[in-house]
Formats: structure tokens, C-alpha cells, sequence
């Protein structure tokens, strides 16, 4: 019977030399995409993770808070890398709603397969409807678009100044400079 290992490494996760190309069956990343600075660092880290992929359907599996742009990341990266991906968003309730979530997503190549292989469950209700808005909306929390209405103005210039008086006359507890 054959042993399987799990070899670990401590390296820069955007260069991960000591590891040779196509050997690893399952990569995981816990909070890495979290911790990178920038598109071009965790772009670099998940190139690495995807270069050490065995060719017939090694995974990389990662762990990472909610993020709006977590999103757009992994359609770059996917599309860069030939990769497919699926997340979870793993929580009690909506992000919407104040519930706290973590984001498990799974990349790889032939993913449907080796999803079907593994009996992966169907579909998941909060996952669909948390990408939905994202993609929609750019935001875990928002169901729409901003509007014009949502603008914030507080450090914007107002040539107006007997506007920003009247404005600071409604606030309650501020009387305004005269």
C-alpha cells in the first residue's frame, strides 16, 4: 500500500522554488490572500500555487475573510491560469445581516471533476446569493448600486458657505459661528 505525505514548507508564498512543478495534489492557503499587499503579490502567490498543481486535477484550497475583491481576484487569476474555481461562504447568516463569514474557495483545473469525484454537495443558498450581489453590487453588504444619494460630501468643497450654516443649524447640539 502506498503512503501518502504532506510535505510543508516555510517560504514566500510568491516564490516557492524548493517546490518542483506539477507535484502537488492539494495546496492550501490559510489567510495568505489575506495577508499580501496588492493584485500583483497575491497574483504572484497564487501563480506559484498553480505552477506546483499536479496536471490531472491538483487543488489549491484557500481560507480567507470576505472580501468584494476577492471576487474579481480569482476571475483574473482563473482566467490568467486556466483554472476554475468554486467558494463557500461559510456562516451562520448573511454578511448582509452582521453575520460573521470566512470564504473557502477551491481552484484547479478539470475542478468539475475532480468535484463530481469527490461527491461535493450541490448547490448552497447563501454562497449563490452572496457572489450574486457581489458581482451585482461590488459589496457584501449592499443589494444595490450606489446612487447619487449615497455620495459622501462631508470633505467636499462648498463655495456656499451659508449653506454649510443652515446645514449645521439642523444638527441638533450645534450652533452655528455667526
Amino acid at each position: 500500500k502506498r503512503m501518502r505525505t504532506v510535505r510543508c514548507e516555510v517560504a514566500d508564498a510568491r516564490n516557492l522554488a524548493t517546490v518542483a512543478d506539477g507535484v502537488a495534489a492539494v495546496v492550501v492557503d490559510k489567510g495568505t490572500l489575506d495577508a499580501l499587499h496588492g493584485d500583483t503579490h497575491k497574483m504572484d502567490m497564487l501563480r506559484e500555487c498553480s505552477r506546483c498543481l499536479r496536471p490531472d486535477g491538483g487543488v489549491i484550497v484557500s481560507v480567507s475573510f470576505p472580501a468584494a475583491a476577492r471576487v474579481r481576484l480569482l476571475d483574473m487569476a482563473a482566467a490568467e491560469l486556466g483554472l476554475q474555481w468554486r467558494m463557500r461562504v461559510v456562516s451562520d447568516g448573511d454578511p448582509m445581516f452582521g453575520h460573521q463569514a470566512v470564504f473557502v474557495t477551491v481552484l484547479g483545473r478539470h475542478l468539475d471533476e475532480v468535484m463530481e469525484a469527490g461527491a461535493a454537495e450541490g448547490r448552497h443558498e447563501l454562497s449563490e446569493n452572496v457572489l450574486a450581489r457581489l458581482r451585482r453590487t461590488g459589496s457584501l453588504l449592499e443589494e444595490e448600486l450606489p446612487g447619487e444619494d449615497d455620495r459622501l460630501t462631508l470633505f467636499d468643497d462648498d463655495t456656499d458657505a451659508s449653506a454649510d450654516a443652515d446645514a449645521d443649524a439642523s444638527v441638533p447640539g450645534i450652533t452655528p459661528e455667526r
